[in-house]
């Protein structure tokens, strides 16, 4: 989010207020041996008002991404969705496999972890058999 603020066209005093919101964070929680804090280094809290905008600085370089022409993503409040249009089966597989590690890449670059489990596709064609698509290893549910 740091990353991104900065690189943007915001007010200094805008950028300066992201940065303190994202500095020396600490969560706290009572357990039965006591207090336990660890220092919060991701995400920002549940419903916090600056939450959205925040996200989005992230989320907005994405699309920007140089993508094969045949790959379209769309970004749907904290989800992703990526569009393939291939002729044959054997591409679809191939493409769609080179736009989820592209995605993953840049999840990496910008410490975001996805939940694989969740992932699945949706098919919308005339092939009877629907292909094995994964995510680092994982099928993909189809929906």
């Amino acid at each position: 989010m740091l990353k991104s603020s900065d690189a943007c066209v915001c007010p200094s005093n805008i950028n300066r207020l992201f940065h303190s919101l994202l500095q020396n964070r600490k969560v706290t929680l009572m357990t039965t041996q006591g207090r336990a804090t660890k220092d919060q280094k991701q995400g920002c809290p549940q419903g916090s008002f600056c939450g959205p905008a925040r996200w989005n600085l992230v989320a907005n370089e994405i699309p920007n991404q140089v993508w094969p022409d045949n790959v379209h993503i769309q970004a749907f409040a904290d989800d992703f969705a990526l569009v393939i249009k291939a002729d044959r089966n054997k591409s679809l597989v191939e493409d769609t496999q080179i736009a989820i590690t592209q995605f993953i890449s840049w999840c990496s670059e910008n410490e975001l972890a996805i939940s694989a489990e969740k992932a699945n596709y949706i098919l919308f064609s005339k092939i009877v058999r629907s292909p094995k698509i994964t995510w680092n290893g994982c099928k993909n549910k189809y929906s």
